[in-house]
């Protein structure tokens, strides 16, 4: 596992690798994630090829139109090497997505977008809402053929939720009326706070699949 937060660093250029060997000429998805299923539901797309996270510098970084940091759980604050590698391979036109638990230990990059959220209702380990019913709230390119209102259920048990920036829009909210999705464009590209983890026990389906596969295609064009 990539473990870089607990090695004393000063450069962010020696985070880990930076060079990636691409297979095809697909977009090329960095994710961090321990369990299969997300990698298998990207990949059952036809449209991204998945590199398990290597490394943390923008030099790296850059080398993939989309980040994926599920349970990238590290607690790290926002002026920590990667906090700042995260910033700058965004704003050059970057996309990432922090999926579950991962903008709760980490001091959001991108306060402007949003920042963890506390839960009051259903609450488990402090920041976990046990709950499988979310709503979509708002239109956005990146939930196509889904409508305001509508509820989904998901894959796992419980969720993150988010305090919006001045910068973010809240897509989807639990059924508490807490922000559960929340996007942003920041410089040339653009951010996801994802409050769900992906692919726990079983491949995604139905709304659930379409809303993050609509939200990675949304962020693969970032900076086009």
């Amino acid at each position: 596992a990539l473990n870089l937060w607990q090695k004393p660093r000063t450069q962010p250029e020696n985070l880990g690798e930076t060079t990636v060997t691409r297979q095809t000429d697909k977009r090329q998805v960095a994710l961090y994630n321990n369990r299969r299923q997300l990698q298998d539901d990207l990949e059952s797309t036809g449209l991204y090829e998945v590199h398990p996270l290597r490394g943390m510098s923008t030099e790296y970084l850059r080398h993939f139109d989309v980040v994926i940091l599920q349970n990238f759980n590290a607690a790290l604050d926002a002026d920590h090497p990667i906090g700042r590698s995260l910033r700058q391979y965004v704003e050059q036109g970057g996309a990432v997505l922090f999926g579950h638990d991962t903008a709760w230990f980490m001091e959001s990059p991108f306060p402007e977008v949003a920042t963890r959220g506390t839960p009051k209702h259903n609450v488990e380990a402090e920041r976990h809402v046990v709950d499988t019913t979310l709503v979509v709230a708002t239109a956005h390119p990146g939930l196509p053929g889904l409508n305001v209102g509508q509820r989904f259920t998901t894959e796992f048990r419980d969720h993150m939720i988010f305090v919006p920036g001045a910068q973010g829009v809240t897509l989807v909210r639990n059924l508490f009326d807490d922000p559960v999705y929340v996007v942003g464009d920041v410089g040339k590209g653009r951010v996801v706070y994802s409050g769900c983890y992906y692919g726990y026990a079983a491949r995604l389906s139905g709304p659930e699949k379409d809303v993050l596969l609509g939200l990675v295609a949304w962020l693969a064009a970032a900076g086009q």
